[in-house]
């Protein structure tokens, strides 16, 4: 199955039916034969093969039924068997059997009638002994009973008594019909193929009354190959020799038989070494799935002709039974390598899972030290008093609500509270900002939604709070939550448990609420914005965070703290210093921003850093620090007065060999410019010019459209720029945004403002240029 094989799978589930039906396990042989069926009834081209097989496991599971006694299920059986095989006529002989089926049903069900004319069909349609022997026993079996007597004794009569050499033959034809079904139990049951290829063997001596044999079978490169030899001394004259008789063999689809080999025209006499040793020869081919694999090949080195008084039709029905019993050996091989396969593939990938979990174990941990107390920086006396706090509630499942200004580090507070509790560390913490997701989403984010539910639930979807469960749920900006949704978070909150959208089972959840907010709960219950039972359920502990300007003395500490995190980011090995007068100007400074901004402006002043050490000069010229304090009072040294008045170096830049930088354009006028004249060396075609540019054909659409260049008098195809053919625009920024750094005496403040674009795209082409 998992090959998606499924004719394979199905030929072996139906060999298992037969197996268990001869063990007498009905019930075990159904499920198999069942399976059988609907994989082959799957199958969008069923061969004579299939169709064969379909037939067989209907009948099977007719005679099941018919053993277990559910006698209406039998006959329903025996009629889709019937209908299988009046459709197919490779399937005719089998009819005999569908009859005698039917009689014994109809005896069991007592309808005399239909008895009676399946009888008599089944009589119409015996011809070989087997056939007949059946019939004989089951009318035995029958005859005396008072209620079919009668139907037996309308039946067609029987024919005479035969003669007592008659009936001896008939008995040993009997007895080698029994001998085959006996083999074939055994050749089923058997799976592994040396072992089976010597049951073959030793199977056809014995039916055939042969000296000794060969298996030859074809190979995966269709090559005949000797597989199994009983009684042979194997050499390469006898390969070869045995070779050719079953190439013979293939090539005809039917029996060989040398009565003299030695003599026989078929075969080279320039293998006289090989046929001076032989006298009978029989060769027959070995089929599966109406397909010749291999050949059975048998001979006798001292007997002429003695092969003369041997049954095909049973070594016939041998040979087929030994080509399924193969091909079945090779399937359950060819399985078993999967499986071996899989099972290899499932240690590795166990293996794989045990390797991500430590990591994820080793990662939690270290989310447990890296937001552990003593890695929240402050020795101020404000934090020391949240510490304290912190140690008396952390391990408790209190709901804590965090207030403070933006940027005074309630995320960080939060992860604190959840990686020092011992009973939820090692669960989720999960965070998500009320204030930033439409009210209209905000239910499925929380709360989750069944498939169907709404256009676009394609699939079953868990809220945040189920993710969170037996973990911590961060609500931070909890008071721009709408009324409708504090209504459904208290419900949650009240009653432990969440219905999805579209659902109606609730799912029990345990979970912890931190929620933070930078505007007074209090006053907005008061001024009724805010449900006053909703705030008694997050805030059972208020947590007031200090702003940045209350707890000046850490600001050394963080300084410090943001260096280190810039240097191990960037790769910066040099340890960066701070200019005392730039200290001096962070603690006087109020930080509106409080710890982010301090944050990032470290972060920029490392960027732009002269040397190993951050000064007033590696600030940006506009931030609100340098114009919110006199820098002269900070320190009359330091010459800053140049920082404030910077002269352009120069007016004439180059940008490259044939443009110089035009200061009073923006970068967005530099685009269209070169966008405009790539367009007019091009001739105005434009799919040519997206491909030299390199933008998409939509984005230059756009702007050609907005820029109206397929005027030809637009005045940009005037304007002194040369476009260097071949050029795509990318490769155009690099050297604008350098020759605006060098005009402003290299203060990207200056060129960020008047190429006016983000400070963060200016960095980040600069960084790669």
């Amino acid at each position: 199955r998992k090959a998606e094989d499924y004719l394979t799978a199905a030929t072996i589930a139906a060999n298992l039916g037969n197996i268990f039906v001869s063990e007498k396990k009905f019930r075990d042989a159904y499920s198999y034969y069942v399976y059988a069926i609907n994989t082959l009834e799957g199958l969008t081209h069923k061969t004579s093969f299939v169709w064969q097989l379909l037939f067989t496991c209907h009948a099977e599971i007719g005679e099941t039924y018919l053993e277990l006694g559910e006698l209406n299920k039998s006959e329903e059986a025996f009629h889709k068997a019937a209908e299988i095989m009046a459709h197919h006529d490779h399937l005719a002989h089998f009819e005999f059997w569908i009859w005698l089926q039917r009689a014994k049903l109809y005896h069991k069900q007592k309808y005399r009638s239909l008895f009676r004319d399946s009888l008599r069909k089944a009589e119409l349609l015996a011809k070989d002994g087997l056939e007949k022997e059946s019939l004989n026993k089951l009318k035995d079996s029958l005859k005396d009973s008072p209620e079919f007597g009668d139907e037996i004794s309308q039946a067609l009569p029987t024919p005479a008594q035969p003669e007592p050499e008659q009936a001896g033959e008939q008995e040993a034809l009997l007895q080698q019909w029994e001998n085959i079904i006996k083999i074939n139990k055994l050749l089923n049951s058997e799976h592994n193929l040396d072992y089976l290829l010597r049951l073959v063997l030793n199977f056809a001596l014995e039916l055939a009354d042969a000296e000794s044999g060969l298996v030859i079978l074809l190979n995966e490169k269709n090559e005949l190959e000797v597989k199994a030899w009983v009684n042979e001394v194997l050499s390469d004259e006898l390969t070869r020799f045995s070779s050719s008789v079953a190439n013979e063999c293939l090539q005809k689809g039917d029996v060989i038989i040398s009565a003299d080999a030695p003599i026989d025209e078929r075969f080279n006499q320039t293998q006289s070494i090989v046929l001076n040793d032989l006298k009978s020869i029989l060769c027959l081919p070995l089929k599966s799935r109406n397909k010749i694999t291999g050949v059975l090949y048998l001979d006798n080195r001292y007997k002429t002709d003695a092969f003369k008084g041997v049954n095909l039709r049973i070594l016939h029905a041998y040979a087929d039974q030994v080509g399924l019993a193969l091909e079945n050996a090779h399937l359950i091989a060819k399985y078993e390598e999967v499986q071996q396969k899989l099972q290899t593939k499932l240690h590795e990938t166990q293996d794989e899972l045990d390797e991500v979990k430590e990591i994820l174990k080793n990662e939690a941990s270290i989310s447990m030290n890296r937001y552990s107390y003593e890695h929240i920086i402050g020795r101020s006396q404000p934090m020391r008093e949240i510490f304290k706090l912190l140690d008396k509630i952390t391990e408790t499942n209190l709901a804590i609500f965090l207030n403070g200004a933006s940027g005074t580090g309630k995320e960080l507070i939060a992860r604190a509270i959840h990686y020092n509790n011992p009973q939820r560390c090692d669960k989720r913490f999960v965070a998500i900002n009320c204030g930033a997701i439409p009210a209209n989403l905000m239910e499925s984010e929380l709360f989750g939604y069944k498939a169907g539910s709404f256009t676009g639930a394609t699939k079953d979807k868990k809220g945040l709070f189920e993710e969170a469960s037996g973990g911590t749920l961060f609500l931070d900006e909890v008071a721009d939550l709408e009324p409708q949704l504090q209504v459904k978070l208290l419900r949650v909150l009240q009653e432990g448990e969440v219905q999805r959208i579209g659902e109606v089972r609730p799912i029990k959840v345990d979970v912890r609420i931190v929620s933070a907010s930078h505007k007074s709960l209090d006053d907005l219950v008061g001024q009724g914005k805010f449900r006053e039972d909703l705030f008694y359920r997050l805030c059972q502990m208020k947590i007031t965070l200090p702003h940045l300007a209350e707890r000046k003395e850490d600001i050394p500490l963080l300084v410090e703290h943001f260096i280190n995190e810039y240097s191990i980011e960037n790769k910066v090995s040099e340890k960066i210093n701070v200019q005392p007068t730039l200290m001096k100007a962070f603690f006087a400074y109020s930080w509106p921003g409080n710890i982010r901004e301090l944050g990032n402006c470290i972060q920029v002043a490392c960027a732009l850093r002269e040397k190993n050490t951050i000064t007033l000069n590696s600030l940006p010229q506009n931030h609100a620090l340098l114009r919110s304090i006199s820098l002269q009072k900070i320190d009359e040294e330091t010459g800053s007065e140049s920082f404030k008045n910077i002269k352009p170096v120069t007016s004439n830049v180059a940008i490259d060999e044939h443009n110089f930088l035009t200061p009073q354009k923006t970068w967005a006028e530099y685009e269209i410019l070169i966008i405009a004249k790539c367009y007019a060396h091009h001739q105005f075609q434009k799919n040519l010019t997206s491909d030299m540019l390199g933008v998409s054909p939509a984005t230059l659409y756009n702007k050609i459209k907005a820029n109206k260049l397929d005027e030809p008098q637009n005045a940009l195809f005037k304007e002194p720029f040369h476009y260097e053919p071949h050029t795509p625009l990318k490769a155009y920024i690099p050297k604008i945004f350098k020759a605006a750094l060098i005009y402003n005496n290299d203060h990207p403040y200056a060129a960020i403002k008047q190429l006016a674009v983000s400070q963060g795209y200016f960095y980040k082409i600069m960084k790669s240029f």
